[in-house]
């Protein structure tokens, strides 16, 4: 399987199953599974002692009572902080995942969608991560809103599918940046597709000049089963979401 194998736009679980599980756990990740999500997706940032490690923001205050700010704390501590209990305290077992356990979770026929965050000096350790795990290169996909990441992957490893992460300034009158200037980023770090935010100018048009110039179209965080049909006549190649279940049985997927 891979993110352009289907007529019909796969449906990536965004964070896990994070509607129904605490955000980018393995509890969330098993979950998109059953709920019939054709992959995950996932963020990692570099805690002190160079480990990565799953989660979104900087800091752990969002979803932890004990806030630390990762980049600044060792793995072993980090390890340590719940970050299950704030969803639900069935979860209070849950603890941030290494990309290693995260990809032990996808099946066969599934794909992992994995998010660098800003800092560069990810590329190295998931580089060598990802060796280590053995993890098919063909069910994978590399994303992030940092070109610089982008370019690095493709430069080092350009077999590994990669995304450019682009969100968009919408104001009464105009939408920043244009698609002209996302294609133009895109080439220029060599990216295999872009991933959009959904607010941007997701036309059948827009999304026509972005396939025309060779490269895939992913969209995210869609929840609402009618914006993701639409998505789907469009012709995106995958639609992320926070409730897997519900897009795939809007778009008519779920096993």
């Amino acid at each position: 399987m891979t993110l352009t194998a289907s007529a019909t736009p796969l449906v990536v679980a965004h964070r896990g199953a994070s509607a129904d599980a605490p955000e980018n756990t393995l509890a969330a990740f098993k979950l998109a599974w059953e709920q019939g999500a054709d992959a995950i997706e996932a963020d990692f940032r570099l805690s002190r002692d160079g480990q990565l490690v799953c989660i979104h923001d900087a800091s752990t205050s969002e979803i932890s009572t004990q806030i630390r700010n990762v980049h600044e704390t060792d793995w072993a501590i980090l390890r340590e902080i719940d970050v299950g209990s704030w969803k639900d305290k069935r979860f209070a077992e849950e603890r941030m995942p290494t990309l290693t356990e995260v990809l032990e979770t996808v099946p066969s026929d599934k794909l992992a969608v994995i998010e660098l965050k800003e800092d560069p000096n990810l590329v190295a350790p998931f580089l060598t991560e990802l060796a280590e795990s053995k993890f098919p290169i063909n069910q994978l996909l590399v994303i992030s809103f940092e070109p610089a990441i982008i370019k690095d992957i493709e430069r080092q490893q350009p077999d590994i599918q990669t995304s450019l992460l682009i969100s968009f300034r919408v104001t009464h009158n105009s939408v920043t940046p244009n698609i002209r200037s996302v294609m133009l980023l895109a080439k220029q770090v060599n990216a295999d597709a872009v991933s959009l935010s959904a607010k941007g100018p997701l036309t059948p048009h827009n999304i026509q000049l972005l396939k025309d110039e060779g490269l895939d179209v992913h969209v995210w965080t869609v929840d609402q089963p009618p914006l993701a049909q639409y998505l789907a006549t469009a012709g995106v190649d995958s639609i992320t979401t926070n409730v897997p279940g519900v897009i795939a049985a809007a778009l008519g997927t779920q096993p």
